[in-house]
């Protein structure tokens, strides 16, 4: 009998809870102590079960307790859902698209009362869309359709295809879910935080070999790189001018950059004495990486002294690429008479930097005793130094080999030193 009053008391709790109250007293007044039998008790708890299908009916919207335990979905906004509605998602599957391409209507059942960040809803496009989108859901009102934080341009959509649009916070816009990868006119090419790729047979935009985006690469693309055959490019500077880094640089291309100052003039001679040689121009060595393809460096060439003149730097200098300068300098020209010859030039900021070879010395004679020697030029890495003249005659000294930073010779019996070799800028890489 208490378990009864128990349970008699409990559900009168519930309908007060959950519906409107109970109006009215039990038919049967039951007092603590007081002896009762099963009629009057039985009248009281089928009061009871009438109030709450009565009440309990208008809170589940034509959708009540007893109906849901009878397996009968919910229709409206109130109703009260069974499990397989939940298990298949029927609240968020909007069924196939209205509308048009551009202008997409959603249905779902039951209808949405309000927008919510966080809302998805599934559909089937009826239509491509060629453009800017819009969705409309339950009449509720339009909201831009975005990829990824930007507006559509068409092709994102395309007709018979299942697709999500996600409410986002800002109550004007939806970010499209696409739950396929299919040859879109290059829209699902690259892989965002809300494309969910069905990668498998699908097929996308195979991207050139020399792509460096961050694009998904295809099988195509893998093997095509991978069939490469590196090839070994040079672009010799003899004349100053502009380098631009070319097509297919990625940040791991490597440049071999060399850089040979001009060579200096050789010494010029007197009647007995020979003319010394003049330096050799220095160079500068460097390996870089780290450039972007289309930027410019600019380059410099030394001139060849004239004859006991010191040669020109080279140099490679920023463009719209920012580099460190890197030069080399001229050699020093040879001096008149005899004596030492002229010192080879350096390198600054190379990766190696190298010296110029010196001009070669000078001899001279006392009148009468005959001609003395001239020296020859220096010879720079690439040589080029001009020979010492030797003889009578005014004899010019030979002039370093253009392009190489080689010092002049000197001249012989009064003849004048031999012209510096101009200096040269060589860049190489591999692609």
């Amino acid at each position: 009998m208490n378990r009864i009053l128990v349970f008699l008391v409990s559900a009168a709790i519930v309908i007060s809870a959950v519906a409107a109250p109970i109006i009215g007293t039990l038919p049967n007044t039951i007092s603590n102590g007081q002896p009762m039998d099963a009629v009057p008790l039985m009248a009281d708890f089928n009061w009871i079960v009438n109030q709450t299908n009565a009440n309990a009916a208008g809170i589940g919207n034509a959708n009540s307790f007893s109906a849901v335990q009878s397996g009968i979905a919910g229709t409206a906004a109130a109703s009260f859902p069974i499990v397989s509605q939940i298990q298949n998602q029927a609240f968020s599957w909007a069924g196939v698209a209205g509308g048009t391409g551009n202008a997409i209507t959603l249905t779902p059942t039951p209808a949405s009362s309000a927008y919510q960040p966080g809302q998805i809803f599934w559909f089937q496009a009826s239509a491509t869309n060629s453009g800017a989108t819009t969705v409309n859901i339950s009449s509720l009102g339009t909201l831009a359709v975005q990829v990824s934080g930007s507006a559509c341009a068409g092709g994102e959509i395309i007709n018979g295809k299942w697709y999500g649009v996600l409410v986002d916070s800002s109550g004007t816009t939806a970010q499209l879910i696409r739950w396929t990868w299919s040859a879109q006119a290059g829209a699902n090419t690259d892989i965002t935080s809300l494309n969910a790729p069905s990668i498998g047979a699908s097929t996308a935009t195979t991207q050139t070999s020399t792509d460096n985006s961050t694009k998904v690469a295809t099988t195509a693309f893998v093997h095509s790189v991978a069939s490469l055959s590196p090839t070994l490019h040079q672009q010799v500077f003899t004349s100053s001018g502009t380098f631009t880094i070319p097509s297919g640089t990625i940040a791991g291309t490597v440049f071999k950059v060399t850089v040979v100052g001009g060579g200096g003039g050789g010494g010029n001679s007197a009647a007995y004495q020979g003319g010394s040689g003049g330096g050799a121009g220095g160079t500068a060595i460097i390996w870089e990486s780290g450039w972007t393809a289309g930027n410019t460096i600019a380059v410099t060439i030394g001139a060849g002294g004239a004859a006991q003149a010191t040669g020109g730097n080279s140099t490679i200098a920023s463009g719209t690429q920012t580099i460190t300068t890197v030069t080399g300098t001229g050699g020093a020209g040879g001096v008149s008479a005899y004596g030492n010859g002229g010192a080879g030039g350096g390198g600054t900021n190379g990766t190696f930097n190298i010296s110029g070879g010196g001009g070669g010395s000078a001899s001279g004679v006392s009148a009468g005793s005959g001609v003395g020697s001239a020296g020859v030029g220096g010879s720079s890495i690439l040589g080029g130094g001009g020979y010492g003249a030797n003889g009578t005659g005014s004899i010019v000294g030979g002039p370093g080999a253009t392009n190489t930073g080689g010092g002049g010779g000197g001249g012989s019996y009064g003849g004048n030193g031999g012209a510096g070799g101009s200096g040269v800028v060589i860049f190489e890489w591999v692609l």
